[in-house]
């Protein structure tokens, strides 16, 4: 399943390609940035040892035509075969640099972003961080790599048994405790996103 996950990623990418080369004044450029504001969705495919997916909505505000603040990304990731156990939802703010327009008609893209994840089965979370890079296929579509590292951390609840002898007989007491653990979670992605 991951092959042909992958295989349509690439095969969509080159589509896209072809289509932007073939209709007239609608390549990417820098130039054509006229909007302060914008939305964007994105949707991956990746792996965290087993396959995963994440989609994500987030707002940019564009200082210039290569700046730009990703004001707010509300992110989820989650393995499809366990999904009510791996998800895992976020919420990051970053940055966005876009490069000078190619001979090709492309621009090329990186990102980096920080924020909040957290899990609903662990109930915990912690610090994440995203850095991506790839190229605006148009001015509206672009496809990826991005690495995403999550760590939440979360107090789980254990009991044991302790026995003590006192005259010559075995006592036994229940104690409850809680322990911390810390989880992290690697994630590799190729996504391809949509401005608005």
């Amino acid at each position: 399943m991951k092959k042909n996950v992958y295989l349509s990623l690439v095969l969509l990418f080159y589509c896209l390609y072809s289509n932007s080369q073939m209709i007239s004044n609608t390549n990417y450029s820098v130039d054509n940035i006229n909007k302060k504001n914008q939305f964007g969705v994105e949707i991956g495919g990746g792996g965290t040892g087993s396959f995963t997916i994440d989609l994500g909505v987030h707002y940019i505000h564009n200082y210039t035509p290569y700046f730009a603040w990703d004001v707010i990304a509300i992110k989820a990731s989650a393995i499809p075969d366990n999904f009510s156990k791996s998800l895992f939802p976020s919420a990051l703010t970053g940055v966005r640099l876009t490069s000078p327009q190619s001979p090709f008609g492309l621009t090329g893209y990186l990102t980096g972003r920080i924020g909040y994840d957290y899990n609903f089965e662990l109930d915990g979370g912690g610090l994440c961080f995203e850095l991506g890079a790839g190229v605006n296929i148009t001015k509206n579509i672009y496809i990826g790599y991005s690495y995403t590292h999550l760590k939440s951390s979360y107090d789980i609840e254990k009991s044991k048994t302790t026995y003590t002898h006192k005259n010559g007989k075995s006592v036994s007491k229940k104690v409850n405790y809680s322990e911390s653990i810390d989880s992290k979670m690697n994630y590799h992605a190729l996504r391809i996103g949509f401005y608005f």
